[in-house]
């Protein structure tokens, strides 16, 4: 089994191996280090995310990204624009789920709940008693109005 990765130089695929004892699969390097995709979706490099959500469909349609990418690579409609709207999807779902386990994360840190509330509710400042001995002072207190 070869495994499709799409890169800025073009679509290519690396072989995948499996370990089998018994008709049992106890190992599968396609399935052990690659997340499943859905049927519209592809592995894809950092040189090929950086051209595709960065530079494209940022500034302009999936339409005219996925044109742009198979252009450079020299593959006619090797990526659809249905191929590269599945993609940037995916990617602003993992962005958005960093987001919320960082944000979580400091809320937590500083003494928050999810919702932004304080955990235990403390006063903004911390006043300690002050005590006035007069025998201290030069002069006798004036009241004042």
């Amino acid at each position: 089994m070869a495994v499709p990765r799409d890169g800025e130089l073009g679509r290519f695929e690396f072989p995948t191996y499996r370990v089998c004892q018994q008709n049992m699969i106890q190992y599968d390097t396609a399935r052990d280090f690659f997340p499943p995709l859905g049927c519209w979706e592809r592995y894809e490099t950092r040189g090929f995310k950086e051209i595709a959500l960065i530079r494209g469909v940022t500034e302009q349609s999936y339409t005219k990204t996925a044109t742009l990418i198979n252009r450079i690579r020299r593959q006619n409609r090797a990526t659809g624009a249905t191929t590269l709207r599945t993609s940037v999807e995916r990617e602003g779902k993992k962005l958005r789920e960093a987001f919320e386990r960082v944000t979580t994360e400091i809320l937590r840190r500083e003494g928050f709940d999810e919702t932004g509330q304080p955990v235990q509710p403390t006063p903004m400042w911390v006043q300690e008693a002050v005590s006035y001995h007069q025998s201290r002072s030069r002069r006798p207190l004036t009241p004042v109005t």
